[in-house]
Formats: C-alpha cells, structure tokens, sequence
C-alpha cells in the first residue's frame, strides 16, 4: 500500500468524502502483445489523463501496476458521474490502438481507512466481472 495513500485517508483536518478506484482491463495483454515500453506509455496516459480529470484538492496515486486511486472531497454521486467520465474516456483514448484496452471503476464513500480499502476491494471484484464498468454501492 502506499504510504501517501495512507497518510492522506487518516488526514484528519478535511476528511475525504469519496473514493475513485480505477483498474486497467487487459493491461497484461499490451505488456505480452507489445513491449514494457508500450505498456509505460499507456500508464503515462492514464495516469495524465486522471491528473487532468481530478479536482485541484484531490489526491491521486497509483496504487499497483494497472491501478490508481482517487480521493476527493466531492459527494459520492458526483464521484461517480467522475468515474463514469474517466471509464468513457479511458476507452476512447486507446480505441484506435489497443483493442478492448478499457477500465473498471468502483466508486465509494471514504470512511476509515479499512472499512474503505475493503469496500474498494469489493466492487472492483465487481467491476472486473463486467470489464469497462463503473460499480458503485
């Protein structure tokens, strides 16, 4: 887990209100199909892509090697309409040059630190199910 992630879910002044999980689909495939310089590239993307589409006071990392989280301060209905914005242009962005390259996204309310990882856990079991899905509860 990283630590930053960590530091800023307990970070008690502001609490986060919402939480973005968002889960490449096919990822292996671009690294198998491709080359790790490919693959780099699409994180790059992805991860540019997020920064742009996040909230000047949220937090983003990335949180395994196809996986980034988002924390905001925003409700969790206007987390999702954000989730299913980031799902849309995911896949528009790779369209043309990886097929089937899309994301899964789980939205959540942000609680304590394990009741929210645990949850998280959960829908992108969801999600994953589904491919190129936004799961919320």
């Amino acid at each position: 887990m990283h630590d930053a992630f960590v530091a800023e879910l307990a970070r008690p002044s502001e609490p986060w209100r919402a939480a973005i999980h968002v889960d490449m689909d096919h990822f292996g495939s671009i690294n198998r199909g491709y080359n790790w310089q490919a693959a780099d590239k699409v994180l790059a993307e992805v991860a540019h892509l997020l920064g742009s589409m996040r909230s000047p006071r949220a937090f983003l990392a990335r949180v395994g090697g196809d996986k980034f989280l988002m924390l905001l301060l925003e409700s969790v209905d206007a987390a999702a309409e954000r989730a299913e914005n980031i799902r849309s242009l995911v896949a528009n962005l790779f369209a043309n040059r990886f097929e089937g390259l899309t994301c899964s996204v789980s939205v959540v309310e942000a609680a304590t630190l394990g009741d929210t990882l645990t949850v998280l856990r959960e829908l992108n079991v969801r999600a994953k199910a589904k491919r190129n899905y936004v799961a919320s509860p």
